[in-house]
């Protein structure tokens, strides 16, 4: 157990390190655009918008009920996808470059009959 004056001399120490820390004194330091920061800052305290000029809620939100139904709706559509079939593709890679090179062509000829 700590005696007494050791309490005592530690609770003193402490004091006088935290009455310490309140004496420092910071120089002002010249920071790039402080300035500007101040001056936009004193224009914002002045700037506040009052309520009466806050904007009325809008009339065409959706109920909860359609976002539930619009939200039922995408997860049946995520539902209800299957993965293709691999049974299908061409065993060789000589196949399958002769299959992508088709449906490049077919693209192409999509691109070519496009009026933009």
């Amino acid at each position: 157990m700590i005696n007494k004056n050791t309490r005592i001399f530690m609770l003193a120490s402490a004091a006088v390190c935290l009455s310490a820390c309140s004496t420092v004194k910071l120089p002002d330091f010249d920071m790039p655009g402080l300035a500007k920061f101040k001056e936009a800052s004193a224009k914002l305290v002045e700037g506040y918008p009052e309520v009466s000029e806050a904007p009325v809620r809008p009339e065409d939100l959706r109920s909860s009920a359609k976002w539930d139904s619009a939200a039922k709706a995408l997860m049946s559509q995520r539902d209800g996808f299957n993965v293709p079939d691999t049974s299908s593709l061409p065993e060789t890679s000589e196949a399958f470059d002769r299959e992508v090179e088709a449906l490049k062509a077919e693209v192409r000829s999509y691109k070519l009959d496009d009026p933009q």
